[in-house]
């Protein structure tokens, strides 16, 4: 079986953490000797790939040039189901939510983003551009579903969501949560912590910060329970790549006004490698987010044995289960009640951590993933 893998989109965050481990996994197992793999992706992506592109893996640049988002489904839908015909491949994996809708070979479909399915992502949450690249993005993700041979759900939540509110056939859906492991369990470098103004103990946060991932309710929080947490000499460090420059400013200006610049950290997106020992010297790690499908950075904090505190709404519960201390997203009063609790009780911390080494267990490995990705693709095959 020669799979062909288009990944035309920008790779960054959990689309990149994603493919990295999938390419990672089937060099480990030997896949890729078995079914050798034709990647289609951006010259700009193949950076962040490099490590990840061994024997087996022939790249393809789909333009040399950066491509602009019509550019890009211009491609997709037109020149890539010519290039799968001439390349004479067996079938198409699309990692990043669309397909070409008229793929002459059996395509396989991983939905991952749930914005334009999330009541929180709104006009003034996430402005014009933004907001109608979701719609557009939604009708594109409904019209794959249609299309694709397979999809790939990386949550029960959103694979039921499209049964319900779509009436997508269940049995033409696959449930993959990401991978448990991929990260390096170890304590930070006596320099490391400092570099990013960081002094414990502290508060880990991260993920993007993108408007849906709420992250001025979290300083809300914070900043009413400034008292309980700053008696314990607990910072509060926000980690992630901002959506914009405007953005990040909202966010510093917010914490200046709080009178909490000494004790909110914006270290900005750091590179995946740092993630394992930044959970492991945090006390405890804060989820916020009120749009997700499956979040990759809440599986790494449970398999890390973190206390969490998170947010209790979509798909979030599903991934924690009973190891987090849940809170209202929408409430700051709320979610600075969690802090405090977690805070102030020891043992619970300690039941905490237990219980999200436990949790991590009901997820696949990486390798596992890259196992159950390719009996989708092969069933893909097959039922052509």
């Amino acid at each position: 079986m020669r799979i062909a893998i288009d990944a035309a989109y920008r790779l960054h965050g959990g689309g990149l953490t994603h493919l990295k481990h999938l390419l990672d996994a089937w060099a480990r197992t030997g896949a890729v000797r078995q079914h050798p793999i034709s990647l289609f992706t951006r010259p700009e992506n193949l950076a962040a790939l490099q490590d990840s592109l061994g024997e087996g893996i022939e790249v393809h640049a789909v333009a040399r040039r950066p491509m602009n988002l019509v550019a890009k489904v211009a491609w997709e839908q037109f020149v890539l189901p010519r290039l799968l015909v001439k390349s004479k491949l067996d079938v198409l994996l699309c990692p990043g939510n669309m397909i070409p809708l008229r793929s002459p070979v059996p395509t396989v479909v991983t939905f991952r983003n749930a914005g334009p399915f999330c009541s929180s992502v709104t006009l003034r949450s996430t402005g014009t551009h933004d907001w109608l690249w979701l719609r557009l993005l939604g009708i594109f993700m409904r019209l794959s579903a249609r299309a694709a041979s397979r999809v790939i759900f990386i949550s029960r939540y959103f694979k039921d969501l499209f049964v319900r509110r779509f009436r997508f056939p269940a049995e033409r859906g696959d449930v993959i949560y990401h991978g448990r492991d991929g990260l390096m369990m170890e304590a930070p470098a006596p320099a490391f912590l400092p570099q990013l103004g960081i002094r414990p103990p502290y508060l880990l946060s991260v993920s993007h910060l993108y408007p849906y991932k709420n992250t001025p309710a979290l300083i809300e929080g914070y900043a009413l329970a400034h008292q309980t947490l700053q008696s314990r000499g607990l910072q509060l460090v926000l980690v992630g790549q901002p959506r914009s420059e405007a953005y990040f400013g909202q966010l510093q200006d917010l914490i200046q006004r709080r009178g909490l610049k000494d004790w909110i950290v914006l270290t900005g997106g750091v590179p995946h490698r740092a993630i394992g020992p930044l959970l492991t010297g945090c006390e405890f790690f804060v989820f916020q987010s009120t749009c997700e499908n499956c979040p990759t950075t809440l599986i790494e904090a449970l398999a890390t044995g973190v206390p969490v505190a998170c947010s209790k709404v979509g798909v979030i519960p599903e991934v924690a289960g009973n190891a987090a201390l849940y809170f209202d997203p929408f409430d700051p009063d709320d979610i600075a009640r969690a802090l405090m609790h977690m805070a102030e009780d020891c043992s619970l911390r300690a039941e905490m951590r237990q219980k999200a080494l436990q949790q991590a267990q009901r997820f696949p490995s990486w390798d596992e993933v890259g196992e159950m990705t390719l009996t989708s693709l092969q069933r893909a095959v097959g039922e052509r």
